[in-house]
C-alpha cells in the first residue's frame, strides 16, 4: 500500500483524533471517526492501482484475498489454497485524486501524548470559561 511505503513521514501531518474528523484531501469531505478508517478510506479511494484476487476456476474478481479463497472453496470445492486464486493489479475505479495531499500518519507515542495533553488543557480552559459564564448569568459574580 502506498501509505506504508511513503518515506517522508516527517512531512505528513499527525492524525489528531479530536480535530481530524474528515479526509484531508480537498473536495473529498468524507467523515471519518478513527485513524484505521482513515487508512481504509485512503487505500480504497486515493490509490490509483489496487490489488484484486481472481478465482482461477471462474475468473470472478474479489477485493479481499480471504474472500477469494473462501469463494474457491465453497463454490468450486477447491482447497483453501493460494494456488486457486490469482493476484492482479488493476486501475481503481473508485479513485479520486489526492491533489498532492500527504496522508495523515499516526505519529509517535510522544506526538500523540502531546496532542492529548494539548486537548486536555484546552478542554479544562473551556470548562473554566463555561463555569464562569454560568456563575455570571446566575449573578454569583
Amino acid at each position: 500500500m502506498e501509505i506504508r511505503n511513503f518515506e517522508n513521514t516527517k512531512l505528513r501531518p499527525v492524525w489528531d483524533p479530536l480535530t481530524d474528523r474528515e479526509c484531508n484531501v480537498p473536495y473529498c469531505n468524507v467523515q471519518i471517526t478513527t485513524f484505521a478508517k482513515y487508512i481504509q478510506h485512503w487505500s480504497e479511494i486515493h490509490v490509483k492501482k489496487i490489488m484484486v484476487y481472481v478465482c482461477i476456476a471462474c475468473t470472478q474478481r474479489l477485493e479481499k484475498r480471504e474472500r477469494a479463497m473462501q469463494h474457491a472453496s465453497v463454490v468450486h470445492r477447491k482447497e483453501r489454497d493460494e494456488n486457486n486464486i490469482e493476484n492482479i493489479e488493476v486501475n481503481n475505479y473508485k479513485y479520486k485524486s489526492d491533489y498532492g495531499t500527504l496522508p495523515y500518519r499516526k505519529g509517535t507515542a510522544l506526538e500523540r501524548k502531546a496532542i492529548y495533553e494539548r486537548e486536555k488543557r484546552k478542554a479544562q480552559e473551556e470548562r473554566k470559561l463555561l463555569k464562569k459564564k454560568v456563575e455570571e448569568d446566575r449573578g454569583f459574580i
